[in-house]
């Protein structure tokens, strides 16, 4: 998890939030960043991790129940969907700045809201637009795919 905290903190627009407001936003996302990061390394198996060690499926439904089945659910999902790295950028961080509740706001002491709708939709738009961009490029721009459609 501190990796995740590292990871937030070099975010675009991290900064223009106060100290306090940084510590909501993480409590409240640092686990989905935490998530989103390893999503390709988890499998109906469990969850690989680049330095070699492994949790096994078992262990994971151990750790966070019937989370760990929706979590490996999504990840499929997710994995099929083919992202780039790019793509998976900045989707974490328009996941990590999504609008905070007004209630959740105040409970909190949050501070920052109207920064943060705006923050919000500016990365939304980004990954809008990588994703159209994405889904404007076919199989058949690549020049084997047409020549094999073509025979």
């Amino acid at each position: 998890m501190g990796q995740s905290m590292v990871y937030a903190m070099g975010m675009p627009s991290f900064n223009q939030f106060n100290s306090n407001d940084q510590s909501i936003l993480f409590k409240t996302y640092g686990f989905l960043i935490y998530f989103l990061r390893c999503i390709r390394d988890i499998t109906p198996q469990g969850l690989f991790f680049p330095n070699g060690l492994f949790i096994d499926s078992k262990f994971l439904k151990l750790i966070y129940g019937d989370l760990a089945d929706e979590m490996i659910r999504f990840a499929q999902e997710f994995q099929e969907m083919e992202m780039e790295e790019t793509d998976l950028a900045v989707f974490i961080v328009a996941s990590f700045y999504q609008n905070l509740i007004p209630e959740f706001q105040k409970v909190t002491g949050f501070k920052a809201g109207e920064k943060l709708m705006g923050v919000c939709a500016l990365y939304r738009n980004i990954l809008e637009y990588q994703m159209v961009k994405h889904g404007e490029e076919t199989p058949t721009q690549n020049p084997v795919a047409q020549e094999e459609s073509s025979s």
